[in-house]
């Protein structure tokens, strides 16, 4: 999610790392036995900042997780869902003083933005877990798909090279030729493999190489 952020707001790695150091300070404060409120006006002001910078990014990626799944064919309704790592409706200045005795105890600061999380689901209530590998797997790559397209949206002049391993594997016909046919669309270079070509794989490329003990020959295609 963090890398994500990065590419489409280089500023977030400032803000990310002002809050990294600042949090590094309250733990060991809070090991050594000393105060800990110097740190917190600096560690709330980076740590709101950056889960802002999550939650923006986040609400962007849902819509392009909707059209990916409309252009690509994908019948599913992934939501993602931002699990900011501190108590809701409470602001981070007054989590940190509520927590404090807790912290001491710990040795280390228990919550903030450094405990967030990213949370996958269907809009059915069913979460990754109770789903099948071959429908993760559609989740994960249209979750990937969601951030290309924010990439190239944020940047479009960046050129992205993509790399999908063995993407044939738990994947019906019509899911990869949907994920094949518009990657095509895309403004991109696409490296795929297989240990087998496919008739899809096959329509969709450019060029084809089968690589035997370390050896790499042209295929046709």
């Amino acid at each position: 999610m963090d890398w994500g952020v990065f590419h489409v707001k280089p500023e977030f790695h400032a803000v990310w790392s002002r809050y990294h150091a600042a949090l590094a300070q309250r733990n060991a404060a809070l090991r050594r036995g000393q105060p800990v409120e110097p740190w917190l006006g600096p560690l709330a002001e980076a740590g709101g900042a950056m889960s802002a910078y999550r939650e923006g990014y986040l609400s962007r990626l849902q819509e392009h997780v909707t059209a990916v799944e409309s252009e690509f064919g994908f019948s599913g309704a992934l939501k993602i869902e931002l699990q900011r790592g501190w108590r809701e409706g409470v602001e981070l200045d007054a989590y940190w003083r509520q927590s404090e005795s807790r912290d001491r105890r710990l040795g280390y600061t228990g919550g903030g933005p450094h405990r967030a999380n990213l949370s996958l689901g269907y809009g059915n209530g069913i979460g990754l877990e109770q789903c099948s590998s071959g429908q993760v797997k559609i989740a994960y790559l249209t979750f990937r798909l969601a951030q290309l397209r924010e990439l190239l949206t944020a940047r479009p002049d960046v050129e992205p090279m993509v790399f999908f391993d063995d993407l044939t594997a738990e994947l019906d016909g019509d899911h990869l030729a949907g994920i094949l046919g518009g990657l095509v669309r895309q403004p991109l270079q696409r490296f795929v493999t297989s240990p087998v070509l496919t008739a899809d794989l096959n329509e969709h490329a450019d060029a084809v190489f089968h690589v035997k003990h370390g050896a790499i020959t042209t295929a046709t295609n």
